[in-house]
């Protein structure tokens, strides 16, 4: 029954003498079975008596090898993957289990060898191996362009923004200086305007005034304009030299910078009937002119923008890891989502209600204080339900 089940295995099997396990050539073949004839080409006339190493070649591997003699040595088990070669030279993967047979006295007798073919096992595992690495190398490949392809990029974007700084430094500049030029002429035309109104008035009489309402009414306007535009052009003045105002930065306790601001502001509270009330503000070292600008210009737009009803705005803040966090909320008519995305540009200006005139320059000068002091504004509001400021400083 054992010897079927040998013959009949479909793994080749090869039993060799015990002796001599040191021989160079190793123990002679005493038997293989029908397997190993099919697998290998040889027939057992041209193996029995032979050593196994007639199944070895040039590629074989001596650490295999190495491993074989070893176990022999030490009359030892050894299991190993080798590379091994057909009568017609072609060669095949075998995972080789070697053991020794010991008889009722416990001498070592034979070698048995159990062969099982895994050539395409290793195949497939060398497919694998070389996808692997052909996809390795086209990741590095990718990588390093996406590397080089990053430090242009890098580069560009430095270049980029050195030029836009250098812009934008340029812009403010020119601002600065043009508006700085237009305000004397414009000095001049308001002035000569009033000049004239008064002269005229005086050389016609009071009376006769009347006659020329019309008149008047147009020089009304003109000086309404003119004043317009020195508004606009100190805004454009002031939004100029945000950046660029290293000096007057100080510890400023807001509380006092605040009060500062509501009288200011006496006269539009008192009009508007608006309850401006405030939390406990921190101190902190800022710029001290624009703390002013930027809670004069949010609550002067509360105010503004009240609606009917008299406005109520209150002023809060909060300590957090970077710095400190303010809220300006108050109850007027509110912002659409549409003007929440352009009343922070220059001269942008909401839309909501064009009874309320202005140059759009108010919250765009807030913004760049805010983010001169290294912080963010945005507004949150609901239409009709008022509006709530924040803005964070990091300083």
């Amino acid at each position: 029954m054992f010897e079927a089940a040998v013959a009949h295995s479909k793994d080749s099997v090869i039993i060799t003498q015990a002796e001599p396990s040191n021989y160079p050539d190793g123990p002679n073949i005493v038997y293989v079975n029908d397997a190993f004839c099919e697998r290998t080409g040889f027939t057992r006339e041209d193996v029995i008596g032979k050593t196994p190493r007639i199944l070895q070649g040039a590629l074989t591997s001596e650490k295999a090898k190495g491993k074989m003699k070893k176990a022999f040595l030490k009359w030892e088990p050894v299991q190993i993957d080798i590379l091994n070669y057909k009568k017609n030279k072609e060669s095949f993967w075998v995972e080789l289990s070697i053991f020794p047979i010991a008889n009722e006295h416990g001498f070592f007798t034979q070698w048995v060898s159990i062969q099982r073919d895994i050539t395409e096992r290793i195949k497939l595992r060398e497919r694998l191996e070389h996808k692997v690495k052909v996809r390795t190398r086209a990741l590095e490949e990718s990588n390093s362009k996406l590397e080089d392809f990053a430090s242009v990029a890098s580069q560009d974007l430095k270049e980029g923004t050195r030029s836009l700084e250098e812009s934008n430094r340029k812009l403010k500049a020119f601002a600065h200086v043009v508006s700085h030029d237009l305000k004397a002429p414009l000095r001049m035309v308001v002035s000569y305007l009033e000049i004239l109104k008064r002269k005229f008035t005086k050389k016609i009489g009071e009376e006769a005034a009347t006659i020329y309402k019309n008149e008047f009414e147009y020089l009304k306007f003109a000086q309404t304009g003119a004043k317009e535009a020195n508004d606009l052009i100190e805004g454009v003045l002031k939004y100029s030299q945000i950046q660029s105002a290293e000096a007057d930065w100080e510890i400023i306790d807001l509380n006092e910078k605040l009060k500062t601001v509501l009288v200011l502001l006496r006269k539009d509270i008192m009009v508007s009937e608006a309850k401006v009330t405030y939390g406990d503000l921190p101190t902190i070292k800022a710029h001290k002119v624009q703390m002013k600008q930027l809670f004069q210009n949010l609550i002067a737009n509360a105010i503004k923008f009240r609606g009917d009803n008299p406005c109520e705005i209150r002023i809060e803040a909060t300590k957090y890891r970077k710095g400190h966090l303010f809220e300006v909320r108050d109850s007027g008519i509110g912002i659409t989502d549409v003007d929440k995305e352009v009343i922070f540009s220059l001269f942008g200006r909401a839309k909501t209600d064009r009874r309320h005139e202005g140059q759009g320059i108010g919250l765009s000068l807030c913004k760049e204080i805010v983010e001169h002091h290294n912080g963010k504004i945005w507004v949150e509001s609901t239409l009709g339900e008022g509006s709530s400021f924040y803005f964070s400083l990091n300083v």
